[in-house]
C-alpha cells in the first residue's frame, strides 16, 4: 500500500471545563492513550506520524517519524496546561504535512474549546480545501460539537465524539 503520513494534534489543556465523565480519568490521559494506540498500528517500514501538542500555543513535539518507541516517548511527555489554540494547531498541521507524498491525514483530538488561536475557522477550512487534506476531529467531552463538526464536514473529514480513548481505533 501507499505510505501514510499522519498528523496527530493533541489538546493538552488541563481544564476541559465541561468534562463530566463517570470514570473521572483526566482528558489528557484519554488523548495520550488514543494516540498511543494509533501509533502502535502504523507500519515502521512505510508510515510516518508527527505529533503536535497544543494549548495556548502550538508546540511541535516530534518531527515525522516511523520510530514507535520515539513517538511513544513524545506522547509520554505531553502534559496538561491551560489555554487552547485548536485552530492554530490544525493550521500548523496542514502546513507541515502538505509537502509529503502518499496518503495524508490530519487527526485532531480536543475538548472543543478554542480561546487563543490567531487563525479563523474560515481560514483553516480554506487551507484544508486548498491542500486537499481532510481534517478528522475527535471530541473528548461535550463542548462545541457543532464547531468541530463544521470543520470536519467542510474539509471532507469526519467528526467523532467519545468519552473514552478508543476513538482513533475507528478511523
Amino acid at each position: 500500500g501507499s505510505m501514510l503520513f499522519g498528523e496527530v494534534t493533541v489538546d493538552t489543556t488541563g481544564e476541559f471545563p465541561v468534562w463530566k465523565l463517570v470514570d473521572t480519568i483526566p482528558p489528557i490521559k484519554h488523548a495520550k492513550t488514543a494516540v498511543s494506540s494509533f501509533v502502535k498500528r502504523i507500519s515502521n517500514k512505510k508510515d510516518s506520524v508527527q505529533i503536535v501538542g497544543f494549548a495556548s500555543t502550538v508546540d511541535l513535539y516530534s518531527g515525522f517519524s516511523s520510530d514507535k518507541k520515539y513517538l511513544q516517548s513524545v506522547i509520554d511527555k505531553l502534559e496538561a496546561t491551560d489555554m487552547t489554540a485548536f485552530l492554530d494547531a490544525v493550521n500548523f498541521s496542514l502546513d507541515s504535512i502538505r509537502k509529503h507524498g502518499g496518503i495524508k491525514v490530519v487527526v485532531a483530538l480536543t475538548d472543543g474549546q478554542d480561546n487563543s488561536s490567531h487563525v479563523s475557522i474560515k481560514e483553516v477550512i480554506k487551507k484544508s480545501k486548498y491542500v486537499k487534506l481532510p481534517v478528522y476531529t475527535i471530541l473528548f467531552g461535550n463542548v462545541n460539537k457543532n464547531f468541530l463538526a463544521v470543520i470536519s464536514e467542510f474539509t471532507g473529514g469526519a467528526f467523532y465524539y467519545t468519552n473514552n480513548s478508543s476513538a482513533l481505533d475507528s478511523i
